[in-house]
């Protein structure tokens, strides 16, 4: 098999995509990528025909993942340049990078260099996305504990980015060098493969296989658990040695060559290398049609270092000078940050050294950037300098950038290897520092400990470097640094803004932590003994007021609450303002004062409104109204609201597990109303997210809850079974564990085990709506109906008596229809029952007037009202027939069967077929219709008002029930049958 020779950047060496796109007078739009050419490339066939294979597929639509494994040399990027070469003339757009040992600690800024997000593109996608990364989320006057997190939005904005981009067309994502991406990098590639079954997207990463980060290895584990492809490259057999060398040498290699070239072990860039540094020594001629070695004695080297060295000597000194700074810039750089560097135009370096390194192999175009043509090769030259020297040259290149207007953490990515602290350093630490914390706390954090270590004690600098540490460390949960280095500045600093600042870190540091009456002894102390400005005084009395709060001393929360608001008003304080109002709601919701609490919290956001400093905030209170507004029963400004806080959250940078609770209080309100399949594709859409948290009862709970009322017994029981270790403990998180007291409690009684119901659900006597179980009024008429059937009349009694005790002069009008159902299920009195019922049917709580229902007609049948109990009953299961809940007929038929009421013909469930455009539920049905439109997910997301990541889980049901494989099969079947 003749080998494959590809040609050098089809003869335009060293000219990047970009600039060629230049001098043509175009701008690059998607990213223009050109993948590294690697020369000579021998048969891997097997392998090459599964990745174009798989880029087929993708043009067909079908997106997937793959990884490809190798040690170092083997051949991993030279097998993708190959085999995916030609996946732009399929009609799908490339987006291709190479992480970084050097960029690890730079979040996220491997995906913007592969997707291409800059400010020149011609894609105004990427502009915005490009826009907000460079605003860096954090404005001059953020706090700690308040804004949103950068990491968290640019992670939704990437996802959503990609979305977009497999509406217009498929796309191919390769990451090569996969074991140095950075955290947030690994965390979104796992997302995107989580997507790859319902988008054109094809991923594909290139990784070496030991040593592993534990990172990478959760990542390889995951992705294989999904189905993930791995291509292992192993050594090239004796056949494809040969090949190689033959290639490399122009002739068969003779007996003495070939044994040489086994020193290489199978490795083709070990073999490369060695034939190479042969070649420069002139050490091979061909005679009679075979390569072999001409001189025996001549000293060779055999080691792949020394082989690299003479490589490098073939290169002009100024050529050498010039890339030992590239090394210190990272396997990939820009040519113009080089160019500042070395202090030379970028056209000059174009047309001279990069140029010499291009034709040597040094060196290759990677998109807009240049890179390493292996790190092997980077790694050579960067040790070449010696160590004092690197530490001048990292800081002299800091300098260049910083003053060419470079972003900080590019100047700090320098920094981090600067071990000697010097005055130009500590200076721009100072007043970059806070701006650095907003786009890459770890570095700020990392490099500004260094710089507080170093900094003299007497150095007016050291408290804003101090200050600016404490607020990284803040950022990145590395509490006890936290509060060190703000009772340093705090014993020192005479800036009255400062001694506030720190005094805020210091205090919620406490709170993370929950060192509660610490926390009121710090706030105390620096109002009382530190100078402070008077917006700062206000703002620690609020933060007061949060402790007071959080640790229950409801009569002291609301008069400093009261007094901090009153303050903060005068001065015009937004901040302060919204934490009062936020502070002040929660006052509200513990007795019961739902519409203060919507105002209170109408009144906070108002003053937050487009304060960046203020994202955190905004999203508690905007998750609160949406609470307070559900339990009104105000269902169409709680819907709006729902909306509201998913938008704000991608806006403003929220984690994925704040995403998540709210998801699935989402979740838990649509199968209040009955919307169950929907509710399920919310819980779908976290469950990983949520695994080992506590939340993970809640989800699990509703889950098996559905199921239950579903009588689909063994999936109820996979989902108790998954969180059955997860401890439930009274007056902890009783929101999630009520939801699992329920679910149990349903297993039993669908079992037949009465007792074990009751057991299950007394917890929620144990407890109070005051020790944060606001929801145990739900659940508190199953118990009354549960005891009464058990013939324990003392427990119905003490249970209707606790929800009414919870009411406590509530206007909540589902806490009142609580107490009015246990009042006529204990009195077996039917008109509260059917009140009840009417009530819960006119809303739009569907289960709840069902159930009411069904008590209604037990009443009514025990007391010989057999027409008005044949009514009742048949409403009922009317209604638990559109709903599915076979186990709720089982249980009404159950009880109504001994007064000789039956279903009859009402009740019948409609079951949707397993498969086809029928088995699609509402939602789903119009989520298919809009992807027939072509719309992205976040498109139909904001369509239809939902999480992007639901949308995705009911992408994937549709798939699965359509059976086509991607959405372009989903576009026909809506074509056909919508």
């Amino acid at each position: 098999m003749s080998p494959r020779r590809i040609e050098e950047n089809d003869g335009s060496a060293g000219v990047s995509p970009a600039e060629e796109a230049g001098r043509q007078g175009r701008l690059p739009g998607a990213l223009l990528y050109r993948a590294p050419s690697h020369g000579l490339f021998v048969n891997r066939q097997q392998e090459v025909a599964a990745l174009r294979e798989r880029v087929r597929e993708l043009a067909a639509g079908r997106g997937g993942s793959l990884l490809v494994e190798g040690e170092p040399g083997i051949g991993k990027s030279a097998l993708l340049a190959v085999a995916l070469a030609d996946a732009r003339d399929f009609g799908c757009e490339v987006c291709w990078a190479s992480c970084d040992e050097l960029s690890q600690r730079l979040p996220l800024q491997v995906m913007f260099d592969c997707l291409g997000v800059h400010q020149m593109s011609a894609d105004p996608d990427r502009v915005a996305v490009a826009d907000l990364l460079r605003g860096g989320f954090v404005e001059a006057g953020g706090v700690p504990g308040s804004r949103g997190d950068p990491v968290a939005a640019m992670t939704e904005r990437l996802l959503a980015l990609v979305d977009v981009l497999c509406a217009a067309s498929p796309v191919l994502m390769v990451l090569d060098d996969l074991q140095w991406a950075d955290d947030a990098s690994l965390l979104l590639w796992y997302r995107f493969v989580r997507a790859v079954e319902q988008v054109p997207l094809l991923l594909v990463g290139a990784l070496r296989p030991v040593p592993q980060r534990e990172e990478v290895a959760r990542l390889r584990r995951d992705m294989r658990a999904r189905d993930t492809a791995v291509v292992s490259l192993g050594p090239l057999p004796p056949g494809e040695v040969a090949e190689l060398v033959a290639g490399l040498v122009g002739a068969p290699a003779g007996p003495k060559l070939a044994r040489w070239a086994e020193s290489g072990s199978g490795n083709p860039l070990y073999i490369r290398e060695l034939v190479d540094a042969l070649l420069r020594d002139g050490a091979v001629s061909v005679e009679g049609g075979l390569a072999e070695i001409a001189q025996p004695d001549l000293a060779v080297s055999g080691s792949l270092p020394a082989a690299i060295e003479g490589r490098l000597g073939f290169l002009s000194q100024d050529a050498r000078s010039v890339l030992r700074s590239a090394a210190l810039l990272g396997r990939e750089f820009s040519v113009t940050d080089l160019a500042l560097t070395a202090g030379q135009s970028a056209g000059a370096l174009m047309d001279g050294v990069l140029a010499e390194a291009v034709a040597a192999r040094v060196v290759e175009g990677a998109g807009t950037r240049m890179r390493f043509r292996h790190e092997l090769i980077r790694q050579a030259l960067y040790e070449q300098v010696p160590k004092a020297v690197r530490q001048a040259l990292h800081r002299e290149i800091a300098m260049s950038l910083a003053m060419a207007g470079a972003p900080v953490e590019r100047v700090a990515q320098q920094l981090l290897s600067v071990t000697e602290a010097d005055a130009w350093m500590l200076g721009w630490l100072a007043d970059h520092g806070r701006a650095l914390v907003g786009r890459a706390p770890q570095i700020a954090a990392e490099v500004l400990s260094r710089a507080v270590e170093q900094a003299p004690a007497e150095d007016r600098l050291r408290n804003v470097l101090d200050s600016h540490l404490a607020t990284a460390a803040f950022q990145v949960s590395h509490y006890d640094q936290a509060e060190r280095s703000a009772r340093r500045v705090l014993a020192s600093t005479a800036d009255s803004d400062r001694a506030g600042e720190m005094g805020w870190v210091l205090g919620y540091a406490l709170i993370r932590t929950r060192q509660y009456d610490e926390a009121l002894e710090a706030i105390s102390l620096t109002c009382r003994e530190r100078p402070l400005s008077e917006v700062w005084a206000i703002r620690l009395a609020v933060l007061r007021a949060v402790v007071l709060s959080t640790i229950g001393r409801a009569d002291e929360t609301e008069a400093a609450a009261c007094q901090a608001l009153a303050d903060a008003e005068r001065v015009g304080d937004a901040l302060a303002i919204g934490y009062a109002q936020h502070v002040l709601s929660t006052a509200c919701a513990q007795r019961h004062e739902n519409d203060s609490l919507i105002e209170r919290i109408e009144a906070g956001l108002s003053a937050v409104d487009g304060l960046p400093s203020a994202a955190d905030l905004r999203l508690m209170m905007m998750k609160n109204r949406f609470a307070a507004l559900a339990r009104l029963d105000r269902l169409a400004e709680a819907e709006t609201a729902i909306a509201e806080f998913r938008t704000a959250a991608q806006r403003l940078g929220v984690s994925t597990y704040r995403i998540a609770k709210f998801q699935a209080s989402a979740a838990d309100h649509m199968y209040q109303l009955g919307r169950w399949d929907d509710a399920l594709a919310e819980l779908e859409s976290i469950v990983e997210a949520a695994a080992d948290t506590l939340l993970s009862l809640r989800i699990h709970g509703i889950a098996a809850q559905i199921a239950a009322h579903r009588d689909q017994g063994e999936e109820a029981a996979r989902h108790l079974l998954t969180v059955r270790d997860q401890p439930i403990l009274v007056g902890e998180a009783l929101e999630s564990a009520s939801q699992m007291w329920v679910a149990r409690a349903m297993m039993a009684e669908r079992s037949g085990d009465l007792e074990l119901a009751l057991a299950e659900l007394r917890p929620l006597l144990e407890g109070s709506d005051s020790t944060g179980n606001l929801d145990r009024y739900r659940w508190l008429p199953t118990l009354v109906r549960l005891a009464l059937a058990a013939g324990d009349r003392d427990l119905a009694d003490a249970a209707a008596d606790a929800c009414a005790a919870d009411l406590n002069g509530s206007v909540s009008v589902p806490e009142r229809a609580a107490v009015q159902r246990c009042r006529g299920l204990v009195e077996a009195d039917p008109r509260p029952l059917l009140a009840v019922a009417g009530y819960h049917r006119a809303v739009g709580r569907v289960p709840e007037s069902a159930a009411a229902l069904e008590d209604a007609a037990v009443v009514l049948a025990q007391q010989g009202h057999a027409t008005r109990a044949r009514a009742a009953a048949g409403e009922a299961f009317d209604i638990y027939g559109r709903l599915g809940a076979e186990w709720d007929i089982r249980r009404a038929t159950s009880r109504l069967r001994p007064y000789g009421i039956h279903r009859g013909r009402t009740g019948r469930r409609r079951l949707r077929p397993a498969s086809g455009w029928q088995a699609l539920t509402a939602t789903e049905v119009k989520v298919a219709l809009l992807v027939g439109r072509g719309y992205s997910n976040p498109r139909i997301a904001e369509e239809l008002f939902l999480a992007r990541s639901t949308v995705q889980t009911h992408v994937s049901h549709i798939l699965a029930k359509l059976g086509v494989h991607s959405r372009s099969g989903i576009a026909r079947e809506a074509a056909r049958c919508g």
